[in-house]
């Protein structure tokens, strides 16, 4: 990335804690970086942006949320009762093998705003879900860390 933009890059483990001092950021975005993690990693990464982020800070993320489960034929696993609670993992995701070695780590997952504003809502006031505007396929979640 560092030829096309100007700036400090520091590389991150996948699991946090990062080397950020609390309150750091003033804005934070993660574009398909939720559309891969289980719940587990999902909730010791919002903690962990919750401190990073000062009071006040954007968030900017993406999930995938209805857009991208109909674009790839999966409505009906969103919606089903076997993932009523809004959060959907269908397992390893092999169209990314090719950047992620095949990693069990990065999942297909797909969020229902209602899960974003229970699970998310505790991290953060959740300001929007604006769905599918990324490329057509992604929603973005707008976040806010409370004062």
């Amino acid at each position: 990335m560092r030829p096309h933009i100007a700036g400090n890059f520091t590389g991150l483990s996948l699991a946090p804690p990062t080397p950020f001092p609390d309150n750091s950021f003033a804005a934070i975005y993660g574009i398909s970086v939720f559309t891969h993690l289980t719940q587990q990693y999902e909730e010791l990464w919002l903690a962990e942006l919750q401190r990073i982020a000062r009071p006040g800070a954007l968030l900017l993320l993406s999930v995938h949320g209805g857009a991208a489960a109909a674009n790839a034929g999966m409505l009906e696993h969103l919606f089903s009762p076997e993932f009523a609670g809004g959060f959907t993992d269908l397992g390893r995701n092999p169209d990314i093998d090719a950047v992620t070695q095949g990693s069990g780590y990065y999942r297909n997952v797909f969020h229902q705003p209602g899960y974003i504003a229970k699970v998310w809502g505790r991290y953060f006031e959740i300001v929007t879900i604006e769905e599918g505007i990324i490329g057509n396929h992604q929603d973005l979640v707008v976040a806010r860390k409370r004062a």
